[in-house]
């Protein structure tokens, strides 16, 4: 069995994400496009939003080269792992959504594993859409200063800790170990 690494190839972002993503770099809400796609998935879940991604050629797109994800795996396979104990879409039982977060480690996978995990990315996937498309509508569209977005950025800070007061993370947890 050979072992696959999702950090083998370059994450590219196409369409209106990869548009909003220029433009919250360019606000520098988000520093890099690797920042931009972890958090924004992490909002997606968290929100319950997602959405398919726009293949539109228009615009450019915006790359996430391999050694991002590798420099960075700790931290990016947690946020893998959070958004597929906090979905609700693929409906797996509390079982299986453990034996899936612990069948990978450092990116990589079994190959007899390959379909699951790519499950699992595509659903990461349509959560940073869902994520960037309502933080770039509801906070920065219209954003005209630095000013502007600094008020934004407060209120989404503002919302998302309500969104987080909401989230009982020992509720959680004890409901997944139930």
């Amino acid at each position: 069995m050979e072992n696959i690494c999702w950090f083998k190839e370059q994450t590219v972002i196409r369409g209106k994400h990869a548009k909003y993503v220029r433009q919250l770099k360019e606000k520098k809400i988000f520093e890099r496009v690797y920042d931009a796609y972890i958090q924004c998935a992490l909002y997606g879940v968290c929100s319950d939003l997602k959405s398919e991604a726009d293949l539109n050629t228009n615009e450019q797109p915006q790359n996430i080269f391999a050694n991002v994800f590798y420099n960075d795996s700790d931290y990016c396979l947690r946020a893998l792992r959070l958004v597929i104990l906090l979905d609700k879409s693929l409906n797996l039982s509390k079982e299986e959504k453990i034996r899936r977060i612990f069948s990978f480690k450092n990116g990589t996978y079994e190959e007899e594993k390959a379909d699951e995990m790519k499950e699992n990315i595509l659903l990461f996937n349509k959560y940073f859409y869902g994520g960037i498309e309502d933080i770039y509508s509801r906070y920065f569209k219209n954003c005209i200063n630095d000013d502007d977005n600094i008020d934004k950025m407060k209120t989404l800070i503002e919302e998302f800790y309500l969104l987080k007061i909401k989230f009982d993370e020992k509720e959680f947890l004890k409901k997944i170990s139930d």
